[in-house]
């Protein structure tokens, strides 16, 4: 989930999941609609969002997750990968955005909760 402001509005943006590439996130997609999940599929609605809020590497699962639930306690929605570099880690991560612009919803949850967290360029795979 991904606060994002669209127009002066905060929208809460639902991806599905980290992609390899577009036609994989297309397939999944799809899958969607089929599953009755979403209502159509629209090419629109698969973008590339690379951006995310560092909110912790960790050496464990268990320790990632239970950085998640203290997260979540406080009303930020998180969420973790598994670093494709180092073995083994476990990074969180809060929002996935295409611009700087787009995140500042999910930096303002962040700081009204006394949360430092870096904007950067997201890497990692999917559990």
């Amino acid at each position: 989930v991904s606060p994002t402001p669209v127009r002066g509005r905060v929208y809460y943006r639902v991806f599905a999941g980290v992609h390899e590439d577009r036609l994989d996130a297309l397939a999944a997609m799809e899958v969607l609609v089929a599953d009755g999940h979403k209502r159509v599929a629209k090419l629109w609605d698969v973008r590339p969002v690379r951006l995310a809020y560092d909110l912790g590497t960790f050496d464990s699962l268990k320790g990632a997750t239970g950085r998640i639930r203290a997260l979540s306690a406080d009303g930020i929605p998180a969420y973790v990968l598994r670093d494709s570099a180092e073995a083994p880690a476990y990074r969180v991560f809060a929002g996935a955005y295409e611009s700087e612009e787009a995140a500042t919803a999910m930096g303002d949850m962040l700081e009204s909760n006394k949360l430092s967290a870096e904007l950067i360029s997201r890497s990692g795979v999917a559990l």
